[in-house]
């Protein structure tokens, strides 16, 4: 979609940014009304964007709370408006404007009480601001200053962090009376396979021990792959672990056939369940061009809408010879394959056909086997493993009762607990990420994102806490990843290193890390 927007609007980074403003009603600021849009620019990009949505049959996650925010305004008396008596809203701080307006809608009739912390405010990609918590205006306010999860040194450690945050309000968590010190180290270590073995060494003794569950465990990584690394190091270990990168799964460069393998499945698992699917069927043509043949797929868009015509049938013509479209010949070869193994599919369906799309000796597709497995697709036809794979990935649960150690994001541990934290990537690049591609007032709020976006990942331990980063990267990974390195490969450590405040341990080498 993006793709086909871009030239439009500045390439396709400009157009991820119309479309996050798109998502939040385009209320970009914490002082802007949430509605339609009013520079041209915006505007003429929602019209390409609902026209190209439109003719794909397609909706977007994102628009779902901007459409009911529409709905709302413009029926005043639907009981919605009306129904409740109270309304809770957890997490305030994380709102958008259109999302805050929302929630001050259903609660027109209503008590409305609020729960937040400025600085857990994480979302900016959606154009969330810590200023919503911070000028809400209540009737009365409850203060809840004392820690109850985090031993002491992790709170020391984190009110000298968020301290770095000038726009903050002056408030320093305090632990309850009682609260134990807590186990913090801070390591290094010469790669990232030895931080994979190190950190699951340590864990399994940890598990070994007696000294903490599997279930009690977090790693937090702010790259899959770094993720996925200790992952397996864990289950050569014989240790329980489960990454929750789902909505990575599907990642990939489309231009390229064999950096889309797993997208290319997925996309012939929604066209084995409707072949009608539109977007499934514009993403088939593109795969393997580098421009995704855009130019092709806007001329049978363009005929499509002036006659009627199904993309579908239209291609079926094509390949068939029954229409002349100039310069479409480039989606035939990949329609006829699309065809062919189609074909191949039909009547296929449980372990077979999951089996057909993501063969088990295919690394790409472990991750959507290991979620199928999970979900318990095996007797499910195509729609029905299209739907719950869908879901999953683009809606991923994250279960608080386990008895595995969880691998996953930085974002994904908001509202999580765990008696030993594990945070890896703490390197300049990763922790924080670096947006050298912003303005500089931009660049500085970025960064005070980052170091909340630590702040909350430090803080999700109620007794260990260990932060690890590697002194170097393989050129080619560092670059994938966004890291900071100098030309032989070597890492810069994260300067939140630096603001963690005299509670905070010296680093160690990582064989030193004590169990």
């Amino acid at each position: 979609m993006l793709v086909d927007l871009q030239a439009q609007f500045g390439g396709v980074r400009q157009c991820r940014r119309f479309l996050q403003a798109f998502n939040a009603a385009w209320a970009r600021l914490q002082s802007e009304e949430p509605g339609w849009p009013h520079a041209d620019d915006d505007r003429q990009f929602q019209r390409a964007l609902l026209g190209w949505l439109q003719f794909h049959g397609a909706m977007l996650i994102g628009e779902l709370v901007p459409e009911t925010l529409r709905f709302l305004r413009d029926n005043p008396e639907v009981p919605y408006r009306h129904a409740y008596d109270h309304v809770l809203a957890d997490e305030y701080q994380d709102l958008n404007r259109a999302e805050q307006e929302l929630i001050q809608l259903l609660a027109e009739d209503a008590q409305l009480t609020v729960v937040g912390d400025e600085d857990q405010s994480i979302y900016s990609f959606k154009h969330a601001h810590p200023d919503g918590i911070r000028e809400f205006i209540a009737e009365a306010d409850e203060p809840l200053e004392e820690c109850r999860r985090c031993p002491v040194t992790v709170i020391e450690m984190a009110n000298s962090l968020i301290a770095n945050n000038p726009d903050r309000a002056n408030r320093q968590l305090r632990p309850v009376a009682g609260q134990p010190q807590g186990d913090v180290q801070i390591v290094q270590w010469s790669s990232m396979t030895a931080e994979a073995a190190g950190i699951g060494d340590f864990i399994k003794r940890r598990i070994d021990d007696h000294s903490v569950e599997a279930g009690k465990v977090l790693v937090l990584c702010p790259r899959r792959q770094l993720g996925y690394a200790i992952r397996d190091a864990l289950r050569d270990r014989e240790v329980a672990a489960h990454s929750f990168f789902q909505e990575e799964a599907l990642e990939g460069d489309p231009a390229e056939l064999d950096e889309c393998q797993a997208q290319r499945a997925f996309t012939l698992l929604c066209l084995a369940a409707n072949v009608r699917d539109r977007v499934a069927l514009r993403s088939w043509s593109g795969f393997g061009s580098s421009s995704l043949r855009t130019g092709a797929w806007q001329r049978l868009r363009n005929h499509c809408q002036a006659t009627g015509q199904d993309p579908w049938d239209a291609l079926v013509a094509l390949d068939e010879g029954g229409l002349n479209l100039p310069h479409t010949g480039s989606l035939i070869a990949p329609f006829r394959e699309l065809r062919v193994l189609l074909g191949e599919l039909e009547g296929v369906g449980g372990q077979a056909l999951l089996d057909t799309l993501f063969p088990a000796e295919e690394e790409w597709a472990g991750d959507v086997r290991r979620l199928a497995e999970k979900l318990g697709l095996q007797g499910l036809n195509a729609l029905g493993q299209r739907d719950m794979l869908r879901n999953a990935l683009t809606q991923p649960e994250l279960p608080t009762d386990v008895e595995y150690v969880r691998v996953m994001s930085l974002h994904k541990s908001k509202g999580l607990t765990a008696d030993l934290v594990v945070v890896t990537g703490c390197v300049e690049g990763l922790i924080p990420t670096i947006a050298s591609d912003l303005p500089d007032d931009e660049r500085e709020l970025h960064m005070r994102e980052q170091r909340r976006l630590f702040y909350v990942a430090l803080t999700r331990t109620r007794h260990s806490l260990v932060l690890s980063s590697v002194a170097r990267l393989p050129v080619e990974t560092a670059h994938r990843m966004g890291a900071r390195i100098r030309p032989w490969g070597a890492t810069l450590a994260s300067r939140f290193m630096r603001e963690l405040g005299p509670a905070a341990p010296a680093a160690i080498p990582g064989r030193n890390l004590q169990a």
